[in-house]
């Protein structure tokens, strides 16, 4: 009964981490830090609506496109079992957040930009022969999507309020940056096998 028990707690935890549940909600926990520290104003609940479902989007459109490869990574192996879920996480996600990407359209041409700069982190796994290229140029992956993270979590926030930029709003968007930028370093020393196997080049 234990063993059942345990081994359930598991699947749930894989789940929600794997699903990219997790990093969904460390968004917009990032982004409700921004609003506060930065008495920032702005109807921001509907952003956070996009903000979790666009993350859940891009991450899983990241791992669908994630081919099966011979590793023991279970994060890998989890993915490989689950590509209709990712899928159906990819279709979710896309759906909520196009739906509350209209409480902003005054504001669409900084969503497009956020919009274009997550799309291009994972263009480089798409087959198609413009995004293969982009695969030879990807060793700065890995700061560009820090910069994506910056950018959705404090750069959006802060012109969605029409506040202006003062010294403190751009330090925190520094610091922020390189928040993310440290965290992403880890991931991509683990993901280094697999980025060589897929002619990804990394730092």
């Amino acid at each position: 009964m234990h063993w059942n028990a345990q081994r359930m707690l598991k699947k749930i935890f894989d789940f929600f981490l794997f699903s990219s549940s997790f990093i969904a909600f460390c968004a917009i926990l990032m982004v409700h830090q921004s609003n506060h520290l930065l008495s920032l104003h702005y109807h921001y609940r509907p952003y956070l609506a996009f903000v979790f479902f666009s993350t859940i989007c891009s991450y899983n459109f990241h791992w669908y496109l994630t081919p099966e490869m011979a590793t023991e990574q279970h994060r890998i192996s989890w993915t490989n079992k689950h590509k209709n879920l990712h899928l159906a996480f990819l279709a979710t996600g896309l759906a909520g957040a196009g739906w509350y990407s209209f409480y902003f359209i005054q504001h669409w041409p900084w969503m497009a930009a956020g919009v274009a700069l997550t799309f291009l982190y994972s263009a480089p796994k798409l087959s198609l022969p413009p995004f293969r290229q982009l695969r030879k140029i990807a060793i700065g992956k890995t700061i560009f999507l820090a910069f994506v993270w910056m950018y959705v979590t404090t750069i959006l926030p802060i012109v969605f309020a029409e506040k202006e930029w003062q010294a403190q709003d751009k330090l925190f968007c520094v610091s922020r940056f390189f928040l993310i930028y440290s965290i992403c370093i880890i991931f991509d020393y683990r993901d280094r096998e697999n980025d060589r196997l897929e002619g990804i080049r990394s730092m």
